[in-house]
């Protein structure tokens, strides 16, 4: 089955503007202006643009803990930092 959503990675352009790989699409732009928004309108934009790595790593945890016995140590780490990288993408962490 085909993705219907457009395929990341996706990057913030200008605090609040997610834009695909590709430049062809604009997920989100906003421009509310008011103070009590900004940080709320700048999370929202981080949580967007960390979807398609969240996605990813839930794929690959849920794929490790089917198979939990066929995973090495060094497979099982690197679903935990591709776990820990695209929380911290989403909450403002490395882009």
């Amino acid at each position: 089955m085909k993705s219907q959503h457009t395929p990341g990675p996706w990057t913030l352009e200008a605090g609040r503007c997610v834009m695909t790989s590709d430049g062809r699409f604009m997920i989100v732009k906003a421009h509310d202006w008011n103070p009590e928004h900004i940080c709320e309108l700048d999370a929202n934009a981080r949580l967007i643009a960390a979807a398609p790595e969240m996605l990813a790593a839930l794929k690959l945890a849920l794929a490790a803990l089917e198979t939990p016995g066929d995973l090495t140590i060094e497979e099982v780490l690197e679903v935990v930092e591709d776990c820990c990288a695209a929380i911290e993408k989403a909450e403002g962490g490395k882009p």
